[in-house]
């Protein structure tokens, strides 16, 4: 899980740095799908398993966007987890190439 969490941060870094040239054209329209491996250990007890994840994101005005995403994983010893959720968000320009962004989202597992 912290090999994991180590290369989101770092593609995430890797992403950022490469927009900062493309700022001007930046959107909160995008579509996203991936496959997804995990190792978990929760309470002594070891789980592996591989998941499908799709997310998207759909800017209705100039400021206002929605967010949906779903995700099916298979956990080790036989155990499916299906999660979505629906969210909305607003960003607004603080400065060139520095937006704040507030977002929520409702899922269910």
């Amino acid at each position: 899980m912290k090999l994991l969490i180590q290369t989101v941060v770092m593609v995430v870094l890797v992403m950022a740095l490469a927009l900062t040239g493309h700022a001007a054209d930046f959107k909160y329209t995008y579509g996203q799908v991936a496959y997804e491996e995990a190792d978990l250990t929760v309470g002594g007890t070891s789980r592996d398993g591989d998941g499908f994840n799709m997310k998207g994101a759909y800017e209705v005005s100039g400021d206002i966007f929605v967010t949906a995403s779903y995700s099916l994983w298979d956990l080790d010893p036989g155990i499916d987890v299906d999660i979505w959720a629906l969210g909305a968000g607003y960003h607004t320009s603080l400065r060139e190439g520095t937006d704040l962004v507030i977002h929520g989202d409702f899922g269910r597992v």
